[in-house]
């Protein structure tokens, strides 16, 4: 099934106007790993997004500029998923997009809030299909985006606001349908295809963006059931297209001032309605047609915001249910709307965060009728539209809650203050933590190891005044700890001048451009196998004006203003840095001017070294055998050799030399008990590495760096390591395991068929580990065996790994039970009573 969801998340007046505090960052989460249930976020110890379920996002929310540490479980329990350290920046709003479980991790994604004109949209494209190949984006069958890798975005394309089809095709085969999208002005879209290649799904996460002018903020909503779709102008300019029953847009920023307002039929001339709408200058409105298809009239709803703060919740009810008089209450008996007529809005009320049911009760003609709705969320600094909506004979009354997030917090989500989870003092304490800001590549980037040290007196260094940048920079966008290669040269091979550590600001003085002699003239280009070839500036390859450069290809001369008071001018890779223009604006590579690829860099008066030269360590890696069994390690290079001890799968082993007929590798081999073993496998079993690079047997003898060692040299095991003994098969190993995720103290259910009406023979205790045998077709019941009886689990309340990896559900056999489950497992866990 393939399905398409649109989730317009709001984030504050104050940065869709371009006006946030410098200290304040805007961070939002996406949740589409495939196979994982709800998830919540914890953020430096606090709960912040709860109950995040798969194909959904978060608002945006408010971080202070800097590294936080982030932790993820389960939702409402407190099980670790994973954690990992993330970097907020003022002024660069982040979407965190997690997509697969191999690893498991957040990557960040900058949107762009750039001012947009009334009647322009901007869309950007994501392609978080773990395991699918690079796709092309269609619109009206001309290629738009081609070759979008997994995770990587697309370009911003700046649009006109209207409804545009378009369709995403793999290796020429569709893998998404042609879907129409309206992209709404002062909007900017991130479509994200997520899923797997099989099931691919679409999540619109949207955000309002300023025009730059004094704004005003206006929602609009269709509230007019059996209606058809609309189109919304302003003063002749298209704002909303495609506006359907029961959907509202974002408070959008527009221009304070007078509008005529039309609404057509969607995708027509045929005008409905005609309305004239006045904006204040920083006043936020709602306006929604309401009424019945043949009398259709538009009310404006003024929202008042001034009660919002980060830990207040905010909620105005508006009735748009024809004749209708209702009330609406919360579960904690807080009355929202009592006895409010239609067509009409109730005073804001003000709570705390909180989780709670909701009850409507609609009265029309003298007949009442009371509906329990579902739980809503409630976050502190976000103000609510509680909107009723009419029902007819197919669909109930019911009501819709429109959030728009004003000042949403690391603390101000229902339940942050009873649940916490402890993490480490500082965010760059936590090693080797994926992070998804940057992906690095061995060869830009150094790790610097921390070596703890006696604290002794740090002499008075003179303050060095650094000026300001006169041109484009670039800030260094690593891990903590991180550092960047500067080299001398553009290319990964050339020497390393220093290392720029994370945060760093760089000068740039240009983008790589062609080679010149002494006199200035372009001359031809070089490679590194001495090669020459013509120049060709990569700006001039580009077909699509509003393309750029690709950054990992793209190498940079910039200066680096040392903290001693020196500069290293050098080459950089333009993958691992956000770049500013002089204004501190975001801009394009192909924006920069040239710089003389055949130009060294240097370093001018600084301490600063090169990092030394890594010392060239050969290994290799256990493979092609079978799980549970071992690689052999002998004590002479024959197949009847004493075994010394044995490798399982993926094991690393130094490498001493082969023997001359190439089919035996000498070896030593440290166990995780202690001691070392060397002696002989076979080469058949293992890969050979390079400083933690595969290489090839071939490219090893090239480089002068394999040593033949005679075969009558033995292996031997020094005194302290472990004695062999023949393996002892892991059962959970290459099984699929279910955890039960539950509260403590209550027990799961296990029925005899995969039905909730089948006679229960077994009651599991919450955390118990189980083997699962296979599942239903439809993905809601596990078989298992507990305590010898075998029976079946309702998927729902447990978590499933993999030989230690989060899997997918969908990869466990199914097992055919005779008849089709109709029954879903919708039945709370067992208690102990």
């Amino acid at each position: 099934m393939k399905k398409l969801v649109f989730l317009l998340m709001l984030i504050g007046m104050a940065v869709i106007s371009v006006s946030a505090q410098a200290a304040e960052a805007y961070l939002r989460f996406v949740h589409v790993i495939p196979g994982v249930s709800a998830i919540d976020i914890y953020a430096d110890g606090q709960l912040t997004v709860r109950n995040l379920a798969y194909g959904e996002s978060s608002n945006y929310i408010m971080f202070e500029d800097g590294l936080h540490q982030i932790v993820v479980t389960p939702s409402g329990i407190t099980t670790e998923l994973w954690r990992q350290q993330v970097s907020a920046m003022a002024d660069i709003p982040q979407t965190l997009v997690a997509a697969s479980i191999d690893p498991l991790q957040f990557q960040a994604f900058e949107d762009d809030f750039s001012p947009l004109a009334p009647g322009t949209s901007r869309l950007r494209l994501i392609h978080a299909i773990d395991g699918a190949p690079a796709v092309d984006v269609l619109s009206a069958d001309q290629t738009v985006v081609s070759g979008l890798a997994y995770g990587t975005t697309s370009g911003g394309f700046d649009l006109p606001a209207d409804s545009y089809p378009f369709a995403i095709n793999a290796n020429g085969d569709s893998l998404l349908p042609e879907t129409t999208f309206n992209l709404v002005s002062n909007t900017t879209q991130m479509v994200i295809v997520y899923g797997t290649p099989n099931t691919p799904e679409v999540l619109v996460a949207a955000a309002p963006v300023g025009s730059g002018d004094e704004n005003g903020f206006v929602r609009l909503a269709h509230t007019v059931i059996d209606a058809p779709a609309v189109d919304i102008y302003a003063n002749d300019t298209l704002i909303v297209p495609g506006l359907a029953f029961g959907q509202v847009t974002e408070h959008l920023p527009l221009p304070a001032g007078d509008y005529a307002v039309e609404i057509r039929a969607a995708g027509t001339t045929n005008t409905l309605l005609d309305a004239n709408l006045t904006i204040a200058a920083d006043e936020a409105l709602t306006v929604a047609a309401v009424g019945t298809p043949d009398d259709i009239t538009v009310n404006v709803f003024v929202d008042d915001l001034s009660s919002v703060t980060s830990d207040t919740a905010v909620v105005s009810v508006i009735n748009t249910a024809v004749n209708s008089t209702v009330n609406v209450s919360l579960a904690d008996g807080t009355t929202l709307a009592s006895d409010l007529a239609f067509n009409t809005a109730a005073d804001v009320v003000s709570l705390s965060p909180a989780v709670l049911p909701v009850t409507l009760t609609v009265t029309i003609d003298d007949q009442t009728a009371s509906i329990e709705l579902d739980e809503q969320e409630f976050y502190g600094g976000v103000y609510y539209n509680a909107i009723v909506l009419g029902g007819n004979m197919f669909q109930p009354t019911t009501v819709l809650f429109a959030q728009t997030s004003l000042a949403q917090q690391v603390a101000s989500a229902p339940g942050a203050d009873s649940m916490m989870i402890v993490s480490a003092p500082e965010p760059t304490a936590i090693p080797a933590t994926p992070e998804p800001v940057a992906v690095v590549q061995p060869t830009e980037v150094v790790v610097q190891p921390t070596t703890v040290v006696a604290p002794t007196p740090e002499p008075v260094a003179p303050v060095v005044s650094t000026p300001a940048p006169q041109g484009p920079t670039a800030r260094v966008n690593l891990d903590p700890n991180a550092n960047l290669q500067l080299r001398q040269y553009p290319r990964a091979s050339a020497l390393s001048l220093g290392l720029a550590p994370s945060g760093t600001t760089l000068i740039v003085n240009g983008r790589e451009g062609a080679p010149i002699d002494l006199d200035g003239n372009v001359i031809q280009a070089q490679d590194e196998d001495g090669n020459f070839y013509d120049w060709v500036d990569p700006v001039t390859l580009l077909e699509d004006e509003n393309a750029d450069l690709d950054p990992e290809q793209t190498w940079l001369n910039v200066t680096y203003l040392t903290p001693d008071g020196g500069e290293i001018v050098a080459w950089i890779n333009a993958l691992y840095v956000v770049l500013r223009d002089v204004d501190g604006d975001l801009m394009k590579l192909r924006d920069l001017p040239t710089v003389p690829r055949n130009i060294p860099g240097e370093a001018v008066n600084t301490s600063i070294t090169p990092p030394p030269v890594p010392e060239e360590r050969l290994t290799v890696r256990v493979i092609n055998i079978n799980p549970g069994a071992n690689l052999n390690i002998r004590r002479n290079p024959t197949t009847d050799s004493e075994v010394l001890q044995g490798m399982p799968a993926n094991t690393i082993a130094g490498l001493i030399g082969l023997d001359e007929s190439r089919e035996w590798a000498f070896v030593e081999y440290a166990p995780a008990q202690g001691g070392s073993i060397t002696g002989w496998v076979s080469v058949n079993f293992v890969e050979y590495q390079r400083n933690g690079s595969r290489i090839s047997l071939e490219d090893l003898e090239a480089r002068g760096l394999l040593e033949t060692i005679e075969s009558d040299r033995i292996g031997r095991v020094s005194s302290d390591a472990p004695s062999f003994a023949p393996p002892t098969p892991n059962p959970v190993r290459d099984a699929y395991l279910a955890t039960v995720q539950i509260n403590p103290g209550a027990n799961l259910n296990m029925r005899r068929t995969p039905d909730v009406n089948a006679e229960v023979i077994a009651r599991i205790p919450s955390q118990s580990q189980l083997i699962i045998e296979g599942r239903t077709g439809n993905q809601e019941w596990l078989r298992t065996t507990f305590e010898g009886q075998t029976g079946w689990i309702a998927a729902n309340f447990v978590s499933i790994t993999y030989n230690g990896v989060l899997a997918n559900i969908a990869d466990i056999p199914v097992i055919e039970v005779g008849t089709d489950v109709d029954n879903p497992p919708t039945e709370e866990p067992a208690s102990n009573n």
